[in-house]
């Protein structure tokens, strides 16, 4: 696992000492941390856009997938919950959960939208923002697979 985040940081380190520094890291571990020219968030209240010089701020995540653009290559991240901050050209986001494209099950997150899907259906009113969330998880993840 540290060989390959060590490949993926040194693959998408194309930028030097200009840009962004971007971490993710979930309850587990530190997922990927690089530098890259923007990032683009699933923010809680929309879609937060970072380029380098960005105000500082601190914004909770919805599920969906983060991008990152490195020397004209763009990378993906899935995200769960979460929150991030934005400060002296750095990004740093704490997921609940977080996969790389190549970590996602794409047969097991059909087979769990199919599920949440129907467990929508019939759910109570104050279970509906956790399914809601956990089934957009587990479309980022079916978006990332393909």
């Amino acid at each position: 696992m540290a060989e390959r985040m060590a490949e993926r940081t040194e693959a998408t380190s194309t930028t030097g000492s200009g840009g962004l520094s971007l971490v993710v890291t979930s309850h587990e571990r530190k997922l990927l941390e690089t530098r890259c020219d923007e990032v683009n968030l699933p923010g809680r209240e929309g879609d937060l856009g970072v380029l380098p010089g960005h105000a500082a701020l601190i914004a909770t995540l919805r599920p969906g997938i983060l991008t990152y653009r490195a020397g004209g290559r763009v990378a993906k991240v899935v995200l769960s919950t979460g929150f991030c901050q934005v400060y002296a050209d750095r990004v740093a986001v704490l997921a609940d959960r977080a996969w790389l494209p190549e970590d996602v099950d794409a047969k097991g997150a059909r087979g769990r939208a199919a599920e949440l899907e129907r467990a929508l259906e019939r759910a109570e009113p104050d279970e509906l923002e956790s399914l809601q969330d956990q089934l957009a998880e587990a479309q980022a993840q079916l978006a990332v697979a393909s």
